[in-house]
């Protein structure tokens, strides 16, 4: 009698439950929205200290927490990184095991979808929006088809991010072009649009805590069936 065997491009034999590093990844996504409002403070914090003539002194303690809290910033943004990699790729392959669905892009591009330009922005949508279709209870284990359908929380997630990726490249392009950025007429250009960056951030994050949630919830309400062993 000839043995099943599970198909070899499906890497976790079981269900596994991603609840806890979503919940990591979400406080940390969190996080890092707080941390870009406190770095848009400090921007009008050295605004304020321009246009009131400070002293050297007081100036260079406004420098320096701008310097903290840019480095406190870039560090959550790594460690939320991270987290939402690490959980997004166990959510791919929980996909996997509930749905035969062919995904899109390899999952590799949980991570190159970070760092490739231009192509990544898409990619990760992309990504991100077949893990959740085929998370939903509603897609067929078997024969199922996910590559044109949208879910509407990772829509609005990844539109959020472009734009809030957009505003921050408005930020540099901003302190870049100010003839005198250490005016408060030039810095004030730089706040202006690092607060519009930090405003899109947090609503970002709560897109972003919607989506890891969503999909934890669709797996968790699937049958812990594999697919292979769901009747065509």
């Amino acid at each position: 009698m000839q043995q099943q065997v599970e198909p070899a491009r499906v890497r976790a034999p079981r269900l596994r439950d991603v609840r806890g590093v979503g919940i990591a990844a979400s406080w940390a996504v969190c996080a890092v929205a707080v941390g870009d409002v406190v770095s848009a403070v400090g921007d009008w914090r050295t605004v304020r200290a321009l246009d009131g003539a400070r002293s050297e002194a007081e100036l260079a303690a406004v420098d320096r927490f701008n310097l903290i809290v840019g480095g406190v910033d870039l560090g959550l943004l790594a460690v939320a990184g991270v987290l939402f990699v690490v959980w997004l790729l166990r959510a791919r392959e929980n996909s996997e095991f509930l749905c035969d669905a062919k995904h899109y892009y390899a999952r590799s591009w949980a991570v190159f979808g970070w760092i490739v330009p231009v192509v990544g922005f898409w990619a990760l949508c992309k990504y991100v929006q077949n893990v959740a279709v085929a998370s939903d209870p509603s897609t067929e284990a078997r024969n199922a088809w996910i590559d044109h359908y949208k879910n509407k929380t990772v829509t609005r997630w990844w539109v959020l991010w472009i734009l809030q990726h957009f505003a921050a490249l408005l930020t540099f392009r901003a302190a870049a072009a100010a003839q005198d950025p250490y005016s408060s007429g030039g810095y004030g250009s730089v706040a202006l649009f690092s607060s519009i960056s930090a405003l899109l951030s947090c609503a970002g994050a709560v897109c972003a805590v919607l989506v890891i949630r969503s999909i934890n919830r669709m797996q968790r309400f699937r049958r812990p069936i594999p697919w292979w062993h769901v009747a065509a």
